[in-house]
Formats: C-alpha cells, sequence, structure tokens
C-alpha cells in the first residue's frame, strides 16, 4: 500500500488559504517520498439542505484545473451521501485509515469532520489518527490573514455578490471566472446575450464590468490581455449576460475596474 500525505476539506473557492494547505501537502509528501492527496466533496457538506444547493464559486473544470496546477498526485471527491453525513469523525478517520496508508494529515486549524455531535476538530485528528499508523503525524495550518481579515470562501462570495472583484482577487490570487459552457444565448449585432438562470455559479450584481473574454476551455491562462478585454452588463436581478464580443467565448474573467 502506497503511503500518502492526505489533506482534507470543502475548498470551496479554492482561495489563498486552501492554496497554502495544498501547498503544504504537495511539499510535506515530496520530504516524506509518499504521494499527496486532496479529498473533496461532491457538494458542500457545511451548506447543502438535500433540495436547494448554493452556487458555487468555481465551476467544476476550473476546479479540477486549479488542483491540477497545484500538482496533486491524487484527488478523491468524496460523494456526500446521506450516510456519509451521519458518520463520525472517528469513523470517517478508520475508514480513510482502512483505504489509504496514511503518513500524515495536513488540515487548516478550522477543520472539522464526521456528523456535528460526533465530529472531530483540527487538534483531535493526531491522537485518532495514531490508532491506526503510531508513526503519523498531523500538521495543522493557520490561516492566510489579507488586510487584517481571515481569507475564507464566505468573504470570497460577497465579494462576488457585491461585484467587488479587486478584495475578490486578493483573497482568491486569481479572477473572478464565470464559465458560460451550457448555458443558453443568443448573438445579436453586439455580441452575445447570455441567460444565466441554469449556471452552477454565484452571479454579481446587475451592472457594467470589464471582462477577459476567451473562447478557449482553459481557464487559468491569460495571453494578450488588452486583445480580450471587452465589456460586460448584467442585468435583470443576474439572469441576463450581455457580452460585447466579436466571437462566442467559453468562459468569461471579471477584471478590476469598469
Amino acid at each position: 500500500m502506497e503511503d500518502y500525505v492526505v489533506t482534507i476539506g470543502i475548498f470551496d473557492g479554492l482561495h489563498v488559504g486552501h492554496k497554502k494547505i495544498i501547498n503544504e501537502t504537495v511539499n510535506l509528501a515530496k520530504l516524506l517520498n509518499s504521494k499527496s492527496m486532496l479529498m473533496s466533496f461532491s457538494n458542500n457538506p457545511k451548506k447543502d439542505n438535500g433540495i436547494i444547493r448554493q452556487k458555487k464559486i468555481l465551476s467544476d473544470s476550473l476546479f479540477k484545473e486549479i488542483i491540477n496546477e497545484l500538482k496533486v498526485d491524487k484527488h478523491y471527491i468524496i460523494d456526500f451521501s446521506s450516510e456519509i453525513s451521519k458518520i463520525s469523525g472517528r469513523d470517517f478517520i478508520q475508514k480513510l485509515c482502512s483505504e489509504y496508508h496514511v503518513k500524515a494529515l495536513v488540515v487548516g486549524q478550522s477543520f472539522r469532520c464526521g456528523y456535528p455531535p460526533l465530529s472531530l476538530g483540527a487538534y483531535d485528528l493526531k491522537t485518532q489518527l495514531s490508532v491506526y499508523n503510531p508513526n503519523s503525524d498531523v500538521k495543522i495550518v493557520p490561516p492566510v490573514i489579507v488586510d487584517g481579515i481571515e481569507v475564507s470562501s464566505t468573504a470570497l462570495r460577497k465579494y462576488i455578490s457585491d461585484g467587488d472583484f479587486y478584495s475578490f482577487h486578493r483573497f482568491a490570487g486569481y479572477f473572478y471566472i464565470l464559465d458560460l459552457s451550457g448555458l443558453s444565448y443568443e448573438k445579436d449585432e453586439d455580441g452575445f446575450v447570455y441567460y444565466l438562470g441554469t449556471s452552477v455559479q454565484i452571479i454579481p450584481k446587475d451592472g457594467k464590468y470589464r471582462v477577459y473574454a476567451k473562447d478557449k476551455a482553459s481557464f487559468l491562462s491569460m495571453s494578450s490581455p488588452r486583445d480580450y478585454d471587452f465589456k460586460a452588463v448584467i442585468s435583470d436581478s443576474g439572469r441576463c449576460l450581455k457580452l460585447y464580443v466579436p466571437f462566442k467565448p467559453a468562459n468569461i474573467s471579471f477584471l478590476i475596474g469598469e
């Protein structure tokens, strides 16, 4: 059985705090001659009520692309089923260690796993993990602070909704990207009109925005930004996006300023 250094979390938005944890995982795995593994969830266990799922910061495609950029050896997605939602923290760690040889866990200070009355926090993990691997270790990564504020997914969500892409970029480390694939649209004389009702992502408030439009599926690379800097207008309470672009884009990044 291969050795793994594992990080577990929701990683909602993959902000700079999450990237710090993931980088620590990858670096520690190299130091211990192990594989790095990120375990995330099919949906947000903190927010999903089983009926209406919370809008995402990242599309699944963008999430995978950022994970690949961070050089994680293995990404395992936990199906947050009704059964998993009721499991205790101890049982979760036991299940993890029965399937993988865990040399170390890397988590943030606010980490918790398991059904709330029976959950484990970050500082409980060392004792529990040592039951299955006495030589294992737990590394707890402190939060990232920007301008005196702790970086969090909650803050990212507010910045998107408010159209504050300067703050979003400082907390996330990337421009907010809206995946347009699969959305209904119409072409007109000025560009394209997209209908956002079926988007899985958070939509900024109505207003005018500068966007970087791309006609290729790759999200993160931004070449020749002057050639792809266009105007966008969101209206109808976030249901309509007008793009003043000469080509059909695969995605848009919201830039700073109008």
